[in-house]
């Protein structure tokens, strides 16, 4: 992979899928720069040339096609762009990346906003990983975009944080700040890119769960005190794999999980809406006609853990759910007891 020093005063940025969150931000980006979009439909492509608008998601977004050249194929977008911006869903990602491995590019950057693994042997990597290791991309070119951010709330310009993240800042003061930033979307800069990667992956499962609860009909207490229970879990991932206690109290931790296990917007907490609501976990799969990233960052973490997965009740309890067929009711309760035992123990040690 020959990758070109290309130097630039008017970004072009290569925006890879069209679903919401890719919607979204080509809607943001096309207002002052050049966009190339990969829309993988050619019908759905030709659709959003000729009206305007995504059929797909977001609907009511009129899209400023003067500055948006779409595309069905990935190499024409790879050989202009001068930043690419990967927001499709992870279990599509593996050719992407390869297709990005093979193609001479004049990108200076890739960011990943995806929140999910690549499927790999013997088991699935990080984004990050699988860029870096596998597709020998520099890893000091390589970024992360993380919440807390629903699409449909960016689109209406509502005030929005996201971190970015990456080990150079002078890389990404020279392009995000500039490419992204704007009076309603603030950015913060971390340079945890492997904790806020499991941070992004692991929220989703733990939105599925909040969901389970609300469609049981649990009320607000319990599932006030499981979010706790899933943001001390989700310390102790970002530390198990990333090897450092991640500052949890961050927008790309705590934020994220909230805004995913509380809002309307939230796809993952639809999903388990129906879960919780007695529908069985493939039928609300297919029922909610969007992919929700974290039905299978449940299945990808659960063979990313291995032995280790008993640690994390929360993610273990969303597996037998959503995989192994366990009764919610019957699961809940067992996490409920959990759950218990973690903070009763947790308190008297404090003492």
């Amino acid at each position: 992979m020959t990758k070109e020093s290309a130097v630039s005063t008017t970004p072009i940025i290569g925006v890879i899928g069209s679903g919401s969150w890719g919607t979204a931000l080509v809607y943001h980006l096309a207002q002052r720069f050049s966009v190339l979009w990969y829309v993988r439909n050619p019908e759905n492509a030709e659709m959003i040339r000729r009206g305007g608008r995504n059929p797909s998601y977001l609907r009511a977004v009129e899209l400023p096609l003067k500055n948006i050249r779409i595309y069905s194929e990935l190499r024409p977008i790879l050989r202009k762009a001068t930043g690419v911006i990967l927001v499709i869903p992870s279990r599509f990602l593996r050719p992407i990346l390869d297709v990005i491995a093979s193609t001479h590019t004049k990108a200076n950057w890739i960011a990943s906003a995806v929140k999910g693994m690549v499927m790999h042997s013997p088991h699935p990597l990080l984004v990050s990983e699988y860029l870096i290791e596998q597709c020998q991309w520099p890893a000091n070119r390589f970024f992360v975009i993380s919440g807390p951010s629903h699409a449909e709330e960016l689109v209406e310009r509502k005030t929005t944080f996201l971190t970015v993240a990456g080990s150079s800042i002078e890389a990404y003061q020279s392009t995000f700040e500039s490419v992204l930033a704007t009076s309603y979307l603030k950015l913060l800069y971390s340079t945890d890119v492997i904790g806020i990667q499991y941070a992004g992956i692991i929220k989703n499962v733990y939105a599925i769960m909040a969901g389970i609860i609300d469609g049981m009909g649990m009320g607000d207490n319990f599932k006030a005190v499981m979010m706790t229970a899933a943001l001390r879990e989700m310390q102790m991932l970002a530390q198990h794999m990333a090897n450092h206690t991640p500052p949890i109290f961050q927008p790309a931790y705590a934020g994220d999980l909230l805004v995913t296990g509380y809002s309307r917007h939230s796809r993952n907490r639809a999903l388990g809406l129906m879960v919780g609501q007695g529908m069985r976990p493939r039928m609300a799969l297919h029922e909610l006609q969007m992919i929700p990233e974290g039905y299978f960052a449940v299945e990808a973490l659960h063979q990313r853990l291995g032995d280790h997965l008993h640690r994390f009740p929360i993610l273990h309890s969303t597996y037998h759910i959503l995989y192994e067929g366990y009764s919610p009711q019957l699961e809940i309760k067992l996490l409920a007891e959990q759950i218990h035992r973690l903070f009763h123990t947790s308190t008297l040690h404090s003492q």
